[in-house]
């Protein structure tokens, strides 16, 4: 069985990009491609309970996320969150 799997398109990783805004086009035609073919399409995005309790300081990645909320996370933060007007609006069908 074949599937697309559209991952770290989250805003804290896809603005990293020198060009996201190509990025996240490229990945909403894969998308539309995927669906028009009856390929499933899989998400993959990172979320966290409030207080983050599964985030180790040691992880210089989140941790560092940990100490700007104040450990308050939990749900989709801004930085967590996907491009939803660019990406996820037509990749979720809404």
């Amino acid at each position: 069985m074949n599937a697309l799997l559209v991952m770290d398109v989250q805003n804290a990783v896809i603005r990293q990009l020198p060009d996201y805004n190509n990025a996240i086009t490229n990945v909403s035609k894969a998308i539309s491609i995927a669906r028009s073919i009856n390929i499933p399409v899989i998400y993959v995005v990172v979320g966290f309970r409030p207080g983050m309790p599964e985030i180790s300081m040691n992880n210089k990645v989140f941790g560092a996320s940990k100490t700007r909320s104040g450990g308050a996370g939990g749900g989709q933060s801004e930085a967590m969150a996907i491009d939803g007007d660019r990406c996820c609006y037509c990749a979720f069908g809404k």
